[in-house]
Parts: C-alpha cells; sequence; structure tokens
C-alpha cells in the first residue's frame, strides 16, 4: 500500500486531482485470450470498458487492458489491486499487471 499511497503523492504534486474522476486502466497478462475474456466477463458489470486484447509477439502473451472512469483514492486502489490478482488467479491468467490513470478531458 506503501507505494500506491505514493504513486497518489506524486500526482497530487504534479497538480493532478485525486479527489475528482479519473481514468483508470488496470492489464492483465495471459497466454490464452479465452482466459483473459473471463477477467473481463467477471468485472464488465461494474462498468469496467474492455480498451484492448491483442496478442504481443515480442513478449509472446495476449495483453488485457481495461478502464473504468471513478473517484478513486489509494485505499480502494490498493484493495482493487488485491482483488484484482486473486482474480488473475481465479481466472488461471499470466499476471495481474497492475495500473495506470489518466485525466478527463474536460469539454
Amino acid at each position: 500500500m506503501d507505494s500506491v499511497q505514493q504513486a497518489f503523492s506524486n500526482l497530487k504534486q504534479e497538480g493532478w486531482s485525486t479527489e475528482n474522476e479519473l481514468k483508470w486502466g488496470f492489464t492483465f497478462f495471459g497466454k490464452n485470450a479465452k482466459e483473459l475474456l473471463m477477467v473481463f466477463a467477471e468485472i464488465e458489470a461494474h462498468d469496467y470498458v474492455l480498451e484492448q486484447l491483442e496478442f504481443r509477439e515480442d513478449l509472446k502473451c495476449w495483453i488485457l487492458y481495461v478502464t473504468k472512469i471513478e473517484k478513486l483514492g489509494f485505499r480502494k486502489l490498493h484493495r482493487r489491486n488485491l482483488a484484482f490478482e486473486k482474480l488473475a488467479d481465479y481466472c488461471k491468467v499470466e499476471s495481474y499487471d497492475g495500473w495506470s490513470v489518466e485525466q478527463i478531458e474536460e469539454i
């Protein structure tokens, strides 16, 4: 949890408003696209969007990248990371590789 808390601190220092909605991304790796789609099937009803499912020849594996727009504090992100690690094990994919975040452009 310390690394997640530090990441949030860094975002705030860079001027990000972490109290607002942001676009959170989560990446999973696997040798089988079907197993990665099982991961997405488990979380799709919770407003996750499948952004990418592709085979990377250089890595010799499939990559699933999902996103969700929401307000997410560092404690909740830490719990989400733990849950996604368990989900990766449950769906028998190689790994949950972590998260990324983007600011949402205002119109």
